[in-house]
């Protein structure tokens, strides 16, 4: 059996929870149980997950922290939480399932951002209001030191969208994560 412990942060509340196989046995009452776990299981009850109380900066915070630490407590962890985290055209940008988005970050610039080194926000953009058709924006810029000392940090700037339809409605979720890098041969 697995043990792992997995602690994180929103706006100044903490949850850390002890888990076996991603079982929370706080609150089984018989000691004699059978049970079966997968590892979607795990990501349900141990990875960050969206809801209406995280805010934008806590998003991006969520991803690179995750990122920065990728297999911890599994493999491939940092990426399920971007995923988690991803609006509905992002995921659709990226191939659509949780699969086709580790293939996709796999690609030179993505990878930058998995198992980094360092990383800081370097600026948080204005809330943009919403439309009829999108939900409010708001971005946050950082800096990214690479874990592979040749390659210099690098800029990548998130686009965060506020949900509008249900199930996550109100929730932040990432529009978009570019390379600075590459932003003006995105707007040619």
């Amino acid at each position: 059996m697995a043990f792992s412990s997995f602690g994180f942060q929103i706006r100044g509340l903490s949850h850390t929870s002890t888990k076996i196989c991603g079982i929370d046995f706080s609150n089984i009452q018989d000691d004699e149980c059978d049970f079966v776990t997968t590892s979607s299981d795990f990501q349900q009850t141990c990875l960050p997950q969206p809801n209406a109380e995280i805010i934008p900066e806590d998003v991006v915070s969520f991803c690179m922290d995750s990122l920065q630490n990728n297999n911890a407590p599994i493999t491939n962890a940092g990426l399920q939480v971007c995923f988690n985290f991803s609006s509905d055209s992002c995921r659709a940008a990226n191939g659509g399932s949780l699969e086709a988005f580790m293939a996709y970050a796999s690609n030179p610039t993505f990878r930058v951002l998995v198992d980094n080194k360092e990383w800081k926000v370097l600026s948080v953009g204005p809330e943009i209001a919403g439309t009829n058709t999108r939900g409010a924006m708001k971005t946050v810029l950082i800096s990214v030191q690479p874990a592979n000392e040749k390659i210099h940090e690098k800029r990548f700037l998130w686009t965060l969208i506020k949900e509008r339809r249900p199930p996550r409605q109100g929730f932040w979720l990432v529009h978009e994560c570019i390379s600075v890098d590459n932003a003006y041969a995105l707007t040619v």
